[in-house]
């Protein structure tokens, strides 16, 4: 679990911080430039999507799937 925590922690601060993240995919806010590549990667990693799954779903989505990870 502890190797989860940094990234779990950039999920709080891109949520808290992203008006609409909730709603927006995560495929539109790399393309609007509201998402680095960087982010995206991180937020992405060990989730078992790929790429193209994880675009079309939203910061909700993905935070749900890494908590039924733990």
């Amino acid at each position: 679990m502890t190797s989860k925590l940094p990234a779990l922690a950039l999920l709080a601060v891109v949520g808290a911080f992203a008006p609409g993240a909730s709603a927006q995919t995560l495929g539109d806010r790399l393309d609007s430039g509201r998402l680095s590549e960087a982010a995206f990667q991180q937020l992405i990693f060990s989730t078992g999507l790929t790429p193209q799954e994880a675009r079309g779903l939203t910061l909700d989505e993905i935070v749900a799937i890494r908590w039924q990870d733990d």
